[in-house]
């Protein structure tokens, strides 16, 4: 693959819950976010099985 660029873009939805101790409002309780995060990853090497990156390990 010499001279060219691979490029990985993987967008998806996240959804997480968080509270914070001792927050002195709304936040102190367990509550949850949604995201729409997108992760770009561009290389010019792939490896032996013509990957660019591994995402599951």
């Amino acid at each position: 693959m010499a001279g060219r660029i691979a490029l990985l873009v993987l967008k998806g939805p996240l959804e997480a819950a968080h509270h914070i101790n001792d927050y002195p409002g709304k936040c102190a309780r367990l509550h949850g976010h949604n995201w729409v995060v997108e992760a770009v990853v561009k290389g010019r090497e792939l490896d032996e099985l013509g990957m660019l990156v591994d995402i599951q390990a």
